[in-house]
């Protein structure tokens, strides 16, 4: 009897403490959203009633940090400046805290900047109360969360003067002045890469574009972005020896990116299958660029007619081939390349290169059958002709991606992401794998796995990561982190995209 008593007193201690919790959850929702709602309309005879929601809602969570820093903010409003640094002191303790834990690990970014807001206000609430010395801690703890931001100098560098330390506020007016001028370097390279966009993309015009990617490049000249963009407008327009400069350059900037030393190639190799000097090499290619431009006609361009003469003259040279393969890829005519790239086979049965570039085609067409029997037969042929060597090494990464993009483009993404993933272990720092292997994921709809890829490639290539901060976007938005989508949306547009 006796311990059916003590079974009845804990069920109802149970369900008390159930209810309360209930009533404290339900509390904590409104008083947080009639906060939120009072701090859109808010007037100076509201404060006091928002300091009164604020600590309501402290009471009843009291590890919140952002409502600590919220109400920091209302007691500013009416002066109250001690009572505004305890508030900060909380929130700097809690964010920090967070900063700490795993769970907010996709969070960092955003964390370091209410940090340093808090430092910020700390900082101008000490000044207010004149302790110098606080202040510049505070102005300081700031920079140390955002070095760039040049309003942070400038609020320490007021508060220096006061100390008497003159010559370190000329060094921090100096710093900012500098990272204003930076940020409006970086507006004025974004404007002239876009205007370069624009005369590429919708009136061809790829002398005009190449002036405007100059003109960005002297405000970041290291940029991968305007460099990948120039080098392309460059073989385009005919410039060859440029393009390649440019290409020499962006290897020297990302080494570990293959893409770059196999394109300098390519360009060698085009200049070396037309007969004649260096000079006449470039017109000829230079009139193959623009003939990319031109739709299909019954005309014979004169870029194909020195083509075929050069294959009519060098039958067993399998260069002429592959320039008309390129040519007839150029033009969409897939058909006549896939027979001019079996030409090479014929002749070099062994040819890894063409295997793959006929694959590429066949999955364009798309013959799925086809071209997943050229990928197959190209990763035996490469590592037949190059085991253990450097070629079998870049030559296997051409493959494997290829092949992952074509899976991908069949719709086989697990297959695509087993590719990535060989991709990954031969080459760790392949930004460009780690992007089409999220967007497989994404497909999938695995989106934590796609969000980790999204964030790998950004942090191996922040320059050029236009499309993939968009990406990453659509990514937080399936995962309800608005907040953190529109922040990648801003990003991918100040990129260009």
């Amino acid at each position: 009897m006796k311990k059916e008593s003590t079974n009845k007193a804990d069920f109802r201690r149970a369900r008390a403490t159930a209810f309360w919790l209930g009533l404290a959850l339900a509390c904590l929702v409104s008083v947080w959203n009639m906060g939120n709602t009072l701090g859109q309309n808010s007037t100076l005879s509201d404060v006091k009633v928002k300091i009164a929601y604020f600590t309501l809602l402290l009471q009843i969570d009291p590890d919140n940090a952002e409502a600590h820093f919220r109400r920091s903010q209302y007691y500013r409003l009416v002066h109250d400046y001690w009572q505004e640094l305890n508030d900060l002191k909380a929130a700097v303790v809690l964010f920090q805290a967070q900063r700490k834990d795993q769970l907010y690990a996709d969070q960092a970014e955003v964390l370091c900047r209410l940090l340093q807001f808090c430092f910020q206000d700390e900082g101008a609430a000490y000044r207010e109360l004149h302790l110098n010395r606080q202040a510049l801690s505070a102005f300081s703890n700031a920079i140390l969360e955002n070095p760039t931001a040049p309003q942070l100098y400038s609020l320490r560098a007021d508060v220096l003067d006061k100390t008497g330390d003159h010559a370190l506020a000329a060094t921090d007016r100096n710093k900012a002045s500098h990272l204003i001028d930076r940020s409006a370097a970086e507006e004025e390279f974004y404007q002239n890469l876009a205007k370069a966009l624009r005369h590429y993309q919708e009136e061809q015009d790829f002398e005009e574009a190449i002036g405007w990617c100059n003109e960005a490049l002297k405000f970041r000249p290291k940029s991968v972005q305007g460099l990948s963009l120039r080098q392309k407008l460059l073989i385009l327009a005919g410039k060859f020896s440029l393009a390649v400069c440019d290409l020499k350059h962006l290897s020297q900037l990302q080494p570990h990116n293959a893409k770059w030393g196999s394109e300098q190639l390519r360009i060698k190799l085009l200049l070396r299958r037309f007969p004649g000097s260096e000079k006449d090499s470039k017109v000829e290619m230079r009139q193959l660029a623009e003939a990319k431009k031109i739709s299909t006609s019954a005309d014979v361009m004169p870029p194909i007619s020195v083509i075929n003469a050069y294959i009519q003259h060098h039958p067993a040279d399998t260069r002429g081939y592959s320039a008309r393969a390129d040519y007839y890829v150029s033009q969409k005519n897939l058909v006549a390349a896939i027979s001019d790239l079996s030409k090479i086979m014929d002749i070099n049965p062994l040819s890894f290169l063409a295997l793959t570039r006929r694959a590429h085609c066949y999955a364009a067409l798309p013959e799925k059958a086809k071209a997943l029997a050229d990928y197959q037969m190209a990763l035996a042929n490469i590592d037949s002709i190059a085991r253990g060597s450097l070629m079998k090494l870049e030559g296997t990464e051409e493959i494997l991606f290829s092949r992952a993009g074509a899976l991908a483009s069949f719709g086989d993404h697990k297959e695509a992401i087993e590719d990535y993933n060989k991709l990954l272990i031969l080459d760790p720092d392949s930004e460009e794998a780690y992007r089409y292997r999220g967007d497989s994921y994404k497909k999938l709809g695995n989106f934590e796995k796609a969000l980790e890829d999204y964030s790998d490639s950004i942090k191996r290539d922040k320059d050029s990561a236009g499309s993939t901060y968009r990406a990453r976007a659509d990514v937080y938005a399936h995962l309800g982190k608005s907040d953190l989508a529109r922040r990648d949306l801003e990003k991918a547009q100040q990129l260009g995209y």
